[in-house]
């Protein structure tokens, strides 16, 4: 107990004048507040004794409170090896003892007042039934220890479910952060940016990189759905008929998915035009080579012709040469030539002025796009705006061209945005388109497969 030292002397106490205290038994009574009274009526330092002994401050001593005054009595008898006997030596040693322990209580006694407790102790129990001083001090002892175990269970238990909690919360608040920054991230994916086509780049492989880098998988569903999406975001990015529409590249395109935008479109814009200029610059090569051996298997073709004339007309010569001429009566001076009628002088008409070659062969490095009956063209120049030319291969102004051009159906209008390869008498064309490579038209600006084109040029039309 508190202040108190719970020891145990086993023998009965010897106080004073060879009186005797058993402080091994104490009664299960105790002291009531009756009996504290009149022994404080008899000694006012009875006072300061129960204000140290009464650890509940009731006014009375239970068993337990005067079980711990009894054990700290008998640590008292330290004279003579434990005799048994408090002298008055070990009474002031007590008093100063008990002085100095319950001094924050404001005691002051003398070993008297300790021997006169004890007496009236001994007064007022002598009848009562009595229990062990040390089994009473064990018992408080095994209920102190089971009540600090029991708050240390419950210590621990709060400790574990706290714990358990806190784990549970940080658990929780990590799955919500972990979810917010998933759904952000989503989020952010599921927003359009902007993205740069790329060369020979397909719509399909686009939109499955955009579905597969927001975690979505490619179905042919999925594929629709972000094509929908796509055109709703990219209004006329995509070009051609339906289900083989196309990108043009460099285009800029927004598209979800945090694709990475390497914004090269002026690059790939540059680089496309220096393709072109190449193409046109190898077919024309091409159609030069071709031209020069036409001219030239033309020019021999002539010759041999020529010379072959020339041969056939030396033998028509000599073999007049050989023939005999026939007998030519003399003319008589009577004789009258006969009249020839004289044809009259045809009158050349003015021929119209030739074209200068020069304009027509600058006007034809360009590739043809677009001929109207009247001879004007549209011809694509690398680099910068369509050119407009007459027949003759002088400049003229687009107005001037729409004007006599008129107004033409979209298709057609989409047809002739790109340079002709190859034109048949049919009005089939063979077109250069940028990025998807080649594509074929009827006259009327209607898409047609490659197999189509070739059957109508194998059949000459």
């Amino acid at each position: 107990m508190k202040g108190v030292r719970m020891s145990m002397f086993n023998k009965n106490m010897k106080i004073g004048e060879g009186q005797k205290y058993d402080t091994t038994q104490v009664s299960t009574e105790g002291i009531t507040a009756e009996e504290r009274a009149e022994m404080e009526k008899k000694n006012r330092k009875m006072i300061d004794i129960f204000k140290a002994f009464d650890i509940d401050g009731d006014g009375s001593l239970n068993k337990l409170e005067l079980a711990a005054a009894m054990d700290a009595f008998s640590r008292l008898d330290s004279d003579g090896g434990k005799d048994g006997k408090l002298s008055k030596k070990e009474l002031k040693q007590g008093a100063e003892q008990f002085n100095e322990a319950f001094k924050d209580l404001g005691v002051n006694i003398e070993g008297k007042d300790l021997k006169a407790f004890l007496k009236g102790v001994r007064k007022y129990t002598k009848d009562d039934e009595k229990t062990s001083t040390q089994g009473v001090l064990n018992d408080y002892a095994a209920e102190v220890q089971a009540k600090a175990e029991a708050e240390a269970k419950a210590k621990a238990e709060a400790e574990a479910k706290a714990k358990a909690e806190a784990e549970a919360k940080a658990k929780a608040e990590a799955e919500a952060k972990a979810k917010a920054e998933a759904e952000a991230k989503a989020a952010k994916l599921a927003t359009p940016t902007a993205y740069t086509i790329q060369p020979n780049e397909r719509l399909d492989d686009l939109l499955k990189r955009s579905l597969e880098a927001q975690g979505k998988e490619v179905t042919d569903e999925s594929l629709a759905e972000a094509k929908a999406e796509f055109v709703k975001n990219n209004p006329g990015a995509l070009h051609g008929p339906k289900g083989k529409e196309y990108l043009y590249m460099g285009d800029v395109v927004k598209i979800p998915g945090g694709l990475e935008d390497k914004g090269n479109a002026d690059e790939i814009k540059a680089q496309y035009r220096a393709d072109q200029a190449e193409k046109r610059a190898k077919a024309e090569a091409k159609a030069k080579a071709e031209a020069e051996a036409k001219a030239k298997a033309e020019a021999e073709a002539k010759a041999k012709a020529e010379a072959e004339a020339k041969a056939k007309a030396e033998t028509e010569a000599r073999r007049r040469a050989l023939t005999p001429k026939p007998y030519v009566a003399e003319r008589s001076s009577t004789y009258v030539a006969p009249r020839v009628p004289v044809e009259p002088v045809a009158v050349k008409k003015a021929q119209p002025q030739k074209p200068d070659p020069k304009k027509l062969a600058a006007m034809n490095k360009n590739p043809l796009m677009e001929q109207l009956p009247n001879g004007y063209s549209r011809r694509d120049i690398p680099g910068f705006n369509d050119a407009y030319y007459d027949k003759d291969g002088n400049r003229i102004t687009k107005e001037t061209y729409m004007k006599a051009r008129g107004k033409k159906d979209r298709k057609i209008d989409n047809m002739v945005a790109h340079p002709i390869l190859e034109q048949l008498p049919n009005g089939y064309t063979k077109r250069d388109r940028s990025g998807p490579g080649v594509f074929y038209y009827d006259k009327q600006g209607n898409m047609i497969t490659e197999a189509e084109y070739q059957r109508a040029k194998k059949a000459g039309h």
